[in-house]
Parts: C-alpha cells; structure tokens; sequence
C-alpha cells in the first residue's frame, strides 16, 4: 500500500486546493474590506473639501459690559479664521472662497459644501443689545451642499453648520446675558445706593422726630413762660392800677390838706394880728393873752413848718401820678402783649405737635421704604424681571413723594425756626422775648424803689398826719380858750371879734387839713398795700419772660436740628429717589410685540439656512445609483456563470478574432441592455424614484451594462474559473471604494487609490448626477466606461488568439473527446 505524501498531494490537487482557499477567503475578503473602508467615516471629514464664503463687515455694539464704547466685532472674520485653521478630525477641510467661485467648485464636486457668511452677519449677532428691540434680528448663516455629489454629504454639512450655528448662537447668547447680568449688577448698585439713601432718609426722620420732640419739649416751655408772663402781666397791671388809684387818692388828699393849711397858715396870722391888738388893747388879760400870743406864735410856726412840708410832699408827689399812669399804661401793654405772646405761642405748640407728628409719620414712612427696599434686595434674585421693575417703579414713586413731603417739611420747619431780622417765626419770638424779659426786669428794678420810697412816703404821711391831729386839736382847745377869753373881755370886742375870725378860720383849716391828712393816709396805706403785689407781678413777670426766653432758645435748638433733619432727610430721599430712578432706569421695558420679537432673537440668535443643490427627496434617491450599479455588475457576472465567455464554435473557427469576440460578447450586451431597461422601469414605475434626466440615465445605464458584460467576459474569456473569482473580488474593491454612501476622501488611502481606477466608482458618481441633477462625473463617466469596454474586449479578443493557439498546438484527438474538458470548465 502506497504511504501518503502531502507534497504529493498538494502538486496532484493543487488546482483544487487554490479553489477552495480562494472560496474561504471570499467572506474574509468581503467583510474585511467593507468593514475597512467604512471603518470611522465621521473622523475623517477633515478630507473632505468644503469652501466658506465670507461676506461679514465688522461691527460696533452699543457698550461693553462696564459701559464703556465697544471694540468692533467681526464674527464673519472670526468664524472664518477658526474653521479655516481647524485641524479636527470631524470637521470639513474648510477653504476661504469668493461667492462665485465656491459656487463653481461645489457644482462641479470639487468642493462639497459651501457655508456662506453673508454682509452684516455680526451687526445682526449684536443687535439684540440695541436700544430698539425691534432692530433685534436673528444671525442668519447659510450652507449649500449638491445632492448630485453625494446626500450624505448634505446631512453630514448640515449637522456641521447646525453645530457652527449653535456655537456661535452660544457665544452670543453669553455676550447678551453677560450685559443683562452686568445690567441686573447695574440695578443692584441702583437699588443698593437706593438702600443706603432709605437708610439716610430714616436716620434723618429719626434725627427730626427727636428735634421735633425736643422743639415741642421747647414750646411747651415756651407756652408755660408766656402764660406766667402773661399772669405776671396781668397781676402786674392790676397792682398798677391799685397803685395809681392810691396815689390818685393820696394826691388828693395832699391837694385838701394844703389848701388846709393854707387856710390855717393864713387864719393864724389873723390870730396874731388880733392878739397883738388885744396885748395893747386888754391889760386884765395880758397874762393869759401873752400866753396866747406864744402859743399862737408856736402854732404860726408849726403850721408854716406843716405847709412847708406839704408843699415839699406835694412837690415830691405832683409827678408821682403821671408815672404811676404811664407804669399802669405800660404793665397794661404788657399785659396784652404778653397775652398775645401765649396765645402765639398756643399756636406754635400746636402747629410744632402738628409738624411733630408729620416728622414721626415721615420717619415711619422712611423706615417702611427702607423695609421695603431691604426686602427687594432679600429677594431680588427670586424675582421676574416684570417684578422687580413694578416693585422699583412703586419704591420710586413713595420716594419722589417723600422727598417732596420732606421738602414741604423743610420749608414749613424754616418758616417756623424765622428770622429775627425779618421779624418772623421763633427767632423773632426769641429776641422779643428776650426784650421783654429784660422790660419786665427793668419794670422790677423801677418798682422795687418805688415800694421803698411808698413805704417813706406813708410813713411821712401817717406824722404829718399825726401832728395835724395834734394841731387840730391844740387849736381847738385855742379856739375854746379864745372864745372864753373873749367872753371875759368885752371891752376887747373888736380885738376878740378880730381873733374869733382868725381862729375860726384857723380851726376851718386845721379840720380841712386833718381831713386831707387823713384822705393822704388812706391813700398811701392803699398805695403800700398794692406796692407788694406790683412787685410780685413784676417778679412773675420776669420769671415768665426767663422761662420765655430758655423755652424760646431750646425751640429755636430743636428747630435748628429739626431742620437739620429734615434737610438731611430731603437729602436722602433725593438719593433715594435718584437710585430708584437709575434702577428702573436701567431696566428695560417692552411692548408684547417688542417682547416677542426680541424673545424670538435671543433664544435662537444665530440661524443657519441649509439649501441643497440638485436636492432629492428621499434618501433612497441617495443610494440608488450604488445600488443600480451594483445590481448590474452582480447581473453581468451572473450572466457568464450560466453562459460561456466565448462561443467555442466561433473561437475554432475561421473568423478574425475580433469577429469573434463581438459575436461572443452579443447574447451578454444585449442582455445586459434588457436588464438594465427592466431595473431602470421598476425603478421608476415601480418604487417611484423620479430621475433628473431620465434619459441620460437609461443611456448611461445601457453603457455601464454592456461594459460591465465585457468585462466579466474579458475576465472568464481569458483567466476561466479564477477570472470569476477575481470578479467577485472586483465587486468588495468597487463597492469599497465606490463612495456610494458615504464620500471616498472618507476611506481609508488605499480605497481612494483604487476608486479612480474602477469601473462601477465613475459609473455610480454619474448615476448620482443623473437620479439628482448637475453634470459632475457624467462626461468621465462615459469616457472611463468606454476605456473599459474596449479594454475588455481587446482582453476578450487576446483570449481567442491564445486559445486558437493552443488548439493549433494540441494533437488531434476526437471532437468528443476535445468537448469534456470544455464541458466540465462551463
């Protein structure tokens, strides 16, 4: 038995083992390259061409975000730089382009997608931060792509400017909320200098309540000295008046007594003169007359001394009426004056309670605006725009209120507080005041002497009056003793009858002179009596007008610092008020329309238009002519499993090769055509798919068919077996680098080697022109596909030559017998 040899084996079967290697590989193969040339597509875009046409002019926003004039903006410039310089794997191969000629390259598929930035893209992309929100327009960018190049392509482009879109919509969306951030800063500094104005504000109300309070502390004061100026007044007044009616009596009386003595000065003269007739004249009664005449003589002299003293009281007196007049006229002035007084000052406490009460009202006005202000901060990030501005436009509003309020307060407090120049308010009130308490002091200084010289003046009066008495009576028991002489000298009738006149006369005197001594005694008592109270109303008085004085001086103090509050006060509500304004100021309001308009651009500030040139319909549309191309390769090869490459009774004969190869190549073309004509019918009836040029397709399709047939002829004719082998082989290496789905630049280098070297790649860019429009590939296309097609029947005519060759080298042998080996290779 015969050993087995493996070297044996492999040279006996080795034709067989070459078969069924190359079978085993066919999946191998077919996955591995299909794999391989679509391996990771979208990381190779950056060997796709793709033009960017700039068109953009720099532009100038309206601020920066600190207020401050812009720098220009040139997104066009910028966008352009950036994609140009991009060296990322999943982006285009981007080129700067004029319009028209990026227009000219993407029809003719040199470039597969343009993206055009068009003349006032930027000014667009800052519009939004305008004063017109009307003016506000989206950034509009627009990508082209050609369908007739490749669909994918389109969607690839457009996901690419969607994303440059939504980058550059980001970029300006943060540049908008980074100025309405800066903005809402802006109003917070607003509000903030608001606060710290509400806060002045309520210091400053707090600071009039207090000077307010201590003003109405100050007139209460005030009311309090007037009223005991007036009272003092008034008693003053009433003991003047006492006092003058004393001194009116006491003047009386001094008039009555002196024409008394008057009277008995001139009665006692007679006297004398009658008792020195009667010395000469009575000798019985020169003893008793003598003594007469010394008494006589002594009450000549008293009662001359007793007129002398009443002429000199009269005289020191006689004035004392006038001024006594004039101090009740005056303390009677004073007396109204100083009720006049109270009653202003009745006024001024109240109108003082009255701005007191407006002060602390203010202040809980201010220190509610304060609150309110505190809690708008507090919650300032929790609110809407809407409101937060309808909260700054109420705050603003109460604070232009109290400002004004304030400001009417700060008017009434410097009326109030006067000027003593001008005669008004409690300054005059103060420096009047003051005058009157030093009147009245001076009224008490002229008063207390007077109640000094009162008391002299009645203890003068109460002597004379004592001694007139006393006179009186010593001149009675005179006039009785005269009377009883008389009776006991007749024989002095006309002496005595002299005398008794005198002494009647004398005695009429001295009554009328005990009688006014009395009435001057009356009135100097009165006088003393009414003296102490004219003395303590004068005291009153000036104690009134001192506490006046202190109660004016402490109204005018908290006067002062009531207006220095509430000037304080006007000053912060100014503040308050400019902060508030400048917050609602800096917020800003819209219409709906405005609102909508301006909602619609900043929430999608950039927009792309995607266009696609020669566009289908359906992705299908993208994929048929891969597919028809495919479908008539697979149909040419089917055709020569089931036929013979070449007509052997033709190849045996007489007929010149090329002849041959024709006839051959005949029953395949036209089958070929019937099967391109049957697929491009139910394409177009059937599954609907609507050709750009329907015509030039079938034409086309006519070519790829009957060439795709000499090919596989050309390949059976010469290689046999291997030469379908290497067919299907043909088909991965075409399908790989046909491009069919997406672009060949996304294959791997050697795809992109082999794709302008196969047949099917020109015949499938051609048929993607021809199902979607424009001309890229269709004239290389019919001009490689003839290459092929004469090619492959050069090849086929070059198989016949061999082969009739090596029948001219075979011996002969039996027709039979030469038809097995034929048999068995079909």
């Amino acid at each position: 038995m015969r050993s087995f040899s493996l070297p044996a084996f492999v040279r006996s079967h080795r034709r067989t083992l070459i078969v069924i290697v190359g079978i085993a590989l066919i999946p191998l193969i077919y996955a591995g390259s299909l794999i391989w040339s679509n391996e990771d597509p979208t990381h190779r875009l950056d060997h796709i061409n793709a033009a960017i046409v700039n068109s953009d002019q720099a532009a100038t926003p309206a601020t920066t975000t600190d207020g401050e004039p812009a720098d220009p903006v040139d997104l066009g410039a910028t966008l352009t730089e950036k994609l140009v310089d991009s060296t990322e794997s999943n982006n285009f191969s981007w080129h700067e382009m004029s319009a028209d000629q990026a227009q000219s390259e993407l029809e003719s598929g040199k470039v597969l997608a343009v993206l055009d930035i068009p003349a006032g893209f930027s000014a667009a992309a800052v519009s939004a931060g305008g004063d017109d929100p009307l003016d506000a327009a989206i950034a509009r960018l627009s990508i082209t792509t050609n369908d007739g190049a490749n669909i994918i392509v389109g969607n690839i482009a457009s996901t690419v400017g969607t994303t440059v879109a939504d980058e550059l919509a980001t970029e300006v969306s943060d540049e908008y909320l980074r100025n309405v951030y800066v903005g809402f800063t802006d109003i917070h500094e607003s509000v903030s200098e608001a606060a710290d104005g509400a806060t002045e504000l309520n210091d400053g109300a707090e600071q009039a309540r207090t000077g307010s309070a201590q003003l109405v502390v100050g007139l209460g004061q005030l009311r309090e000295g007037g009223l005991s100026l007036a009272d003092g007044s008034a008693t003053l007044a009433d003991g003047a008046s006492q006092v003058d009616a004393g001194v009116q009596q006491l003047n009386a009386g001094l008039v009555t007594a002196n024409s008394g003595a008057q009277t008995l000065s001139s009665g006692a003269a007679s006297a004398n003169s009658g008792a020195q007739q009667l010395n000469t004249g009575a000798a019985t009664a020169n003893a008793g007359a003598q003594e007469l005449s010394t008494k006589l003589a002594e009450a000549s002299s008293g009662a001359q001394l007793l007129s002398d003293g009443l002429a000199e009281l009269n005289s020191k007196t006689s004035g004392l009426p006038a001024n006594i007049t004039t101090l009740t006229t005056g303390a009677t002035t004073l007396d109204a004056g100083a009720t006049a007084l109270a009653g202003g000052l009745e006024t001024a406490v109240a109108s003082s309670r009255e701005l007191n009460d407006g002060a602390v009202a203010l202040a809980a006005g201010a220190g509610d605006l304060s609150g309110g202000i505190d809690s708008l901060l507090a919650n300032y990030d929790s609110l809407s725009d809407a409101q937060r501005k309808e909260l700054l436009t109420q705050l603003s509003t109460a604070g232009q209120t109290l400002g004004s309020k304030s400001g009417e307060l700060s008017t009434g407090t410097s009326a109030l507080v006067g000027d003593a120049a001008a005669g008004t308010g409690l300054s005059y009130l103060q420096a009047k005041s003051t005058e009157l308490a030093a009147g009245a002091t001076k009224l008490s200084d002229g008063v207390s002497p007077l109640s000094g010289n009162v008391d002299e003046l009645v203890a003068a009066v109460s002597t004379v009056s004592t001694k007139s008495a006393e006179l009186a009576t010593g001149v009675e028991q005179l006039s009785t003793g005269a009377s009883t002489l008389a009776t006991g000298t007749q024989s002095l009738a006309d002496g005595t009858s002299t005398l008794a006149t005198g002494t009647q006369s004398l005695a009429d005197g001295a009554s009328s002179l005990a009688t006014g001594t009395q009435t001057l005694a009356d009135g100097a008592s009165t006088l003393a009596q009414s003296t102490p109270q004219l003395a303590s109303g004068a005291s009153d008085l000036s104690s009134g007008a001192t506490t006046l004085a202190d109660g004016t001086a402490d109204a005018e103090s908290g006067g002062a610092e009531l207006n220095d509050g509430i000037t304080q006060l006007a000053d912060g509500s100014k503040t308050l008020a400019d902060g508030l304004d400048d917050g609602v100021s800096d917020i800003p309001s819209y219409t709906d329309a405005q609102a909508d308009h301006l909602a619609g651009v900043t929430s999608t500030p950039v927009e792309i238009t995607k266009t696609r040139l020669n566009e289908v319909p359906a992705y299908g549309y993208g994929l048929a002519p891969y597919f028809m191309t495919l479908g008539l390769w697979v149909g040419a090869l089917a055709f020569y499993l089931m036929f013979p490459p070449l007509r052997e009774r033709l190849v045996l004969g007489r007929q010149p090769a090329i002849v041959v190869a024709l006839r051959s190549f005949a029953p395949g073309a036209m089958l070929g055509a019937a099967q391109s004509l049957l697929m491009l019918t139910i394409v177009r009836f059937g599954l609907g798919l609507e050709p750009a040029d329907m015509l030039g397709l079938v034409a086309l399709a006519l070519l790829t068919s009957v060439t795709f047939v000499a090919v596989n002829q050309a390949f059976n004719a010469l290689l046999g077996p291997p030469g379908r082998f290497l067919a299907l082989i043909m088909i991965v290496l075409q399908l790989s680098s046909a491009g069919g789905t997406y672009p060949v630049e996304t294959a791997p280098a050697f795809f992109q080697l082999i794709h302008s070297w196969l047949p099917l790649n020109y015949a499938v860019t051609a048929f993607r022109s021809l199902v979607a429009g424009g001309p890229i590939g269709i004239g290389e296309a019919y001009g490689m596909l003839t290459v092929w097609l004469v090619a492959a029947l050069a090849l086929t005519t070059l198989s016949i030559v061999i082969k009739r060759r090596r029948e001219r080298l075979k011996p002969a042998v039996a027709p039979a017998a030469a038809r097995i080996p034929e048999a068995s290779a079909v």
